[in-house]
C-alpha cells in the first residue's frame, strides 16, 4: 500500500529480492533502567533504552519527559510526597513502555534468527509490519492520580 503511493519507488523495486542476510544496527540490549535515582526522575535513554530500529528513541524521550513533568507538578502542588512521586512516575512509565519493549524484543529475536526463520517470518510482513508499527508506538498515559 505504501509503494502504491510512490510510483517511482514501486517501479524501481518491482521484482526486487533480498540478496544478503538481514543485518542490524548493533548487538544492543534493551534496558529498562530505574525511573528515579537519588531523588531525580529519569527520562529518555536514562529511563530505558529501546532498540534504535524501532524509531522510538525521540518519542520515548518526549513521552517520558511529559510523564515526569506530570508527576513533578503533582509533587510541587503538594499532592504527592517525594517517594510517592517517584512511584507514580515509575508505574506510569512502566505502563507506557511495556508493550513497546515486548515487541522490540520479539523483533530483535527475529532479526538475530537464522535466515530460514527470517524468510518464514517475512511471509506475513505486509500485515505484520503495520501491526509492529502500531504496537511499538506509545499510547497516551493518564495523568498521575494524587493520593
Amino acid at each position: 500500500a505504501r509503494f502504491a503511493r510512490h510510483p517511482a519507488l514501486q517501479a524501481r523495486l518491482r521484482g526486487a529480492t533480498q540478496i544478503s542476510p538481514t543485518v542490524t544496527t548493533a548487538p544492543v540490549r534493551l534496558a529498562r533502567r530505574v525511573a528515579a535515582q537519588d531523588g531525580a526522575l529519569l527520562a529518555g535513554d536514562a529511563s530505558g533504552f529501546l532498540d534504535p530500529f524501532t524509531g522510538e528513541g525521540i518519542s520515548m524521550a518526549l513521552h517520558s519527559g511529559r510523564l515526569a513533568a506530570n508527576a513533578t507538578a503533582e509533587f510541587l502542588a503538594g499532592r504527592l510526597g517525594q517517594d510517592r512521586t517517584a512511584e507514580v512516575y515509575r508505574r506510569s512509565l512502566g505502563r507506557a513502555v511495556k508493550r513497546s519493549y515486548r515487541i522490540a524484543r520479539l523483533a530483535r529475536t527475529l532479526i538475530a534468527a537464522p535466515a530460514w526463520v527470517q524468510s518464514f517470518s517475512a511471509a506475513p510482513l505486509p500485515w505484520l509490519g503495520g501491526w509492529l508499527l502500531k504496537e511499538t508506538r506509545w499510547r497516551p498515559a493518564p495523568i498521575p492520580e494524587s493520593s
